[in-house]
C-alpha cells in the first residue's frame, strides 16, 4: 500500500518505525526472505545493507528452520496476535546475540508480510506493540 500524501509504502513506514524506536528490525515474506531491513539490524548482524537483502530468516534466528517458518508464518497470520519469544541471533562471524523478539503479521492489498523486531537490551519497550499498531493505522 502506498500512502500517496507522502509516498511511503507500509514497508518503508514499518522500518522508519523500528528506527525511530531504535529498535532492530526487519521484514519478512512467506518464503522467509528479509525484504526490508533497518540500520540498526544490519549493524547488529554485521552486515552491509547489501548484503542483508539476500538473507533469509533461517540464516540469521538460529531457532528458525525453513519448515519451523512455514508453520510461525500460517500460526501468526492465522491468529493476527503478536508474538514475543527469546532466541539467539547469528552473526555474520557466527557468534550468537541473545534477543527478544517480537513479530506480527501485516497484510494490505499487496503485500504480507512478517514485522520482526529485536532486543537485545534486559529490559523491554511496552510501548513497542503500541507504536506498531499506531504505524499500521497511520499507513492505511
Amino acid at each position: 500500500m502506498l500512502n500517496k500524501e507522502n509516498n511511503v509504502t507500509i514497508l518503508d513506514a514499518y522500518i522508519n518505525a523500528g528506527e525511530f524506536l531504535q529498535k532492530a528490525v526487519c521484514c519478512v515474506d512467506k518464503q522467509g526472505n528479509i525484504i526490508r531491513s533497518n540500520t540498526a539490524l544490519n549493524i547488529l548482524l554485521g552486515y552491509a545493507a547489501q548484503r542483508s537483502k539476500k538473507l533469509k530468516i533461517f540464516d540469521v534466528d538460529a531457532a528458525v528452520s525453513r519448515l519451523s517458518w512455514q508453520h510461525f508464518w500460517e500460526h501468526i497470520q492465522t491468529d493476527n496476535t503478536m508474538v514475543s519469544t527469546s532466541t539467539k541471533l547469528i552473526t555474520k562471524q557466527e557468534k550468537l546475540i541473545s534477543v527478544q523478539s517480537k513479530s506480527i503479521f501485516i497484510e494490505d492489498s499487496q503485500i504480507a508480510f512478517c514485522y520482526i523486531s529485536f532486543d537485545s537490551s534486559p529490559t523491554e519497550n511496552a510501548d513497542e506493540e503500541a507504536m506498531m499498531r499506531y504505524t499500521l493505522d497511520k499507513v492505511q
